[in-house]
């Protein structure tokens, strides 16, 4: 950014938390560059697209899909129960599926990332979670919102 000098520049969604650590990066270092946030693509069944998802078999896309199932799923679970609760539910559904295994589910403050314990410690909440996927395994990423 230093060398180039960018107006802006351009980050998928999809990785929330390269997004958050750019953007602590370009406050550190007080450059004028404006980081937009482009919304996630996702494929027909909700599986966030990615040049990994081409690693995927057919069927394993079929089980990936259930990410975004879940995930969204979770947004209407954490309405009437903890922040702990709906992180053990989605770890719990995930790993229910054959072929999923999380490695990691996280419900952070967006712009921070610090992970949190109740749904009042921030305005800005964000499940990022990472999910190994099929007989290779492959790595997937995703997150959900559930304040901003």
């Amino acid at each position: 950014f230093a060398i180039v000098e960018p107006g802006r520049a351009y980050f998928g969604e999809k990785d929330f938390q390269q997004i958050a650590v750019i953007r602590a990066m370009v406050e550190d270092l007080h450059l004028k560059v404006e980081i937009v946030p482009c919304p996630v693509v996702r494929e027909k069944s909700g599986l966030a697209m990615s040049s990994r998802n081409t690693l995927l078999t057919d069927g394993e896309k079929a089980v990936a899909a259930h990410i975004f199932g879940i995930l969204s799923k979770s947004k209407n679970f954490a309405t009437n129960h903890t922040l702990k609760e709906t992180r053990q539910y989605v770890v719990d559904s995930l790993n229910a599926i054959v072929g999923l295994e999380v490695q990691y589910f996280a419900i952070v403050d967006g712009g921070s990332l610090q992970e949190l314990d109740s749904w009042s410690d921030s305005d800005d909440i964000v499940g990022c979670i990472t999910v190994f996927c099929g007989s290779q395994p492959i790595r997937l990423i995703d997150h959900v919102r559930y304040k901003e």
